[in-house]
């Protein structure tokens, strides 16, 4: 029978890893937390290349056959009629919180023009 010498016992250990072979995950997290629409905006804003992302967004919507792009979009909807029963139903939803927001707003208003109205005290009247 082999007998363990510290050679072996140095072998079967996991190896440990130094700091700088780790992935570095926190970076990654933190690099995908501050890519966002408002920072790249920001980004392209404070480089000066508005110009050049404008005129790329301008020539692509000109090239874009609209014909062809609406008939695509009625070929899915023909295909899958539930994307109209849940573009629908989203319409209900947003129109009725509309409605609810803007009688919540319209409460709220006339109460503050009720607490706004202060009337003063009357003196009596005197009598001649």
């Amino acid at each position: 029978m082999p007998t363990s010498t510290s050679a072996n016992l140095e072998n079967e250990r996991p190896t440990r890893r130094r700091a700088a072979d780790r992935e570095p995950s926190s970076l990654k997290k933190t690099a995908a937390k501050a890519v966002t629409p408002e920072t790249l905006i920001d980004l392209v804003q404070r480089l000066g290349v508005v110009d050049i992302v404008i005129d790329r967004l301008r020539a692509r919507l000109e090239s874009t056959d609209v014909d062809n792009l609406l008939d695509e979009i009625g070929d899915y909807i023909r295909r899958h009629p539930e994307v109209i029963v849940v573009g629908m139903a989203t319409l209900t939803v947003a129109a009725g919180a509309v409605v609810f927001l803007s009688r919540y707003n319209d409460e709220d208003e006339e109460e503050e023009v009720v607490e706004e109205i202060v009337v003063p005290p009357q003196r009596p009247r005197k009598r001649a």
